[in-house]
């Protein structure tokens, strides 16, 4: 397969930020750079970067219906508030369903591992998408006592 005979490709560079230590003024940033770009009919794949840039990219692409995502991380990046912020590299994926911009039954996350010593941070990380059908078969009290082991996609 040759991907240039098929496709245009480009490198659009990086997504520059006036106000880089403004969290919340930076995401709108990179939101507004991929919108423009999603605009252009461009669809864009992002790689590298801090995770929180996620959820800029997802709410420019995003905006008119939600999105299944392939998701290649060690980490579910599914957290919540930390250290007072709830945006943050830690829980993109999560803001991103409750702000409806993917749909969980259609999110695939490979290389996803963990602590092996902290069974509470599986509980955290799987167990509010459980109840959406992030992983489906796997039960609040699998992932307590059974920790990693308990979370297998049996549906």
């Amino acid at each position: 397969m040759a991907p240039f005979d098929l496709v245009r490709v480009a490198d659009l560079g990086d997504a520059w930020i006036e106000r880089p230590f403004e969290l919340q003024g930076a995401l709108g940033e990179i939101t507004g750079f991929f919108a423009t770009v999603h605009a252009a009919g461009v669809t864009p794949l992002s790689v590298g970067g801090d995770h929180s840039i996620s959820l800029a990219i997802l709410r420019a692409i995003a905006a008119n219906r939600p999105l299944g995502m392939v998701h290649i991380d060690a980490h579910c990046d599914t957290g919540d508030d930390y250290l007072g912020s709830r945006f943050h590299h830690g829980a993109p994926f999560r803001r991103a369903v409750e702000e409806g911009l993917i749909d969980p039954k259609h999110v695939i996350q490979i290389g996803i591992r963990g602590s092996l010593s902290n069974v509470d941070m599986w509980a955290v990380q799987l167990w509010p998408w459980h109840a959406r059908g992030f992983h489906r078969g796997v039960s609040r009290q699998g992932l307590a006592v059974g920790g990693r082991g308990g979370a297998r996609d049996r549906g």
